[in-house]
């Protein structure tokens, strides 16, 4: 039953960022003298780890707010070098940007009867194909500077594509 728990949600993501602000809790959390010392570093390593731990159980809690929560989280984990002891000496930093990195990469996978992960068929939205061209690249360019692009004809080959130009001589 956990095992299944577990692969439902980006478990992994959530554990990294719940130890990264456990580690950013560590030093703050010791005796009241050591935390006046600190000052507002300190208080900022308290205000970061106790984030990163609550977006840790976001993501196990709640899956679905993966990107929103993991983006907040690398967010604060690269802030928590500027504004803590560096980051809890670079560990607890490392450990949200990898977590936070893991929990917005993370898709789910649909199960199948038997229980278990299908392999993914590949056949999911194409978001790359948004920000590709719909002309070549040259024309694409072309277009971009300003310049009419009338002049140029695309000439399909043999396996590739030729620009040549029609301007009048």
């Amino acid at each position: 039953m956990v095992r299944e728990w577990r692969r439902t949600r980006p478990f992994w993501a959530g554990l990294l960022l719940i130890l990264g602000g456990t580690e950013l809790l560590l030093v703050p959390l010791s005796p009241l003298t050591v935390l006046v010392s600190l000052g507002l570093g300190g208080i900022a390593a308290i205000g970061i780890g106790i984030a990163l731990v609550v977006a840790g159980g976001f993501l196990w809690l709640l899956p679905h707010t993966r990107h929103y929560v993991s983006l907040n989280a690398l967010i604060l984990s690269v802030l928590s070098f500027a504004a803590t002891n560096l980051g809890g000496f670079v560990v607890g930093m490392a450990l949200g940007i990898a977590g936070s990195a893991m929990g917005f990469g993370w898709t789910p996978t649909p199960d199948d009867a038997a229980g278990r992960t299908k392999v993914r068929d590949h056949q999911g939205t194409r978001t790359l194909a948004v920000l590709l061209p719909r002309r070549s690249p040259v024309r694409w360019l072309y277009g971009l500077v300003g310049l009419p692009d009338r002049h140029w004809r695309v000439e399909p080959g043999a396996g590739e594509s030729r620009v040549t130009s029609v301007r009048p001589a």
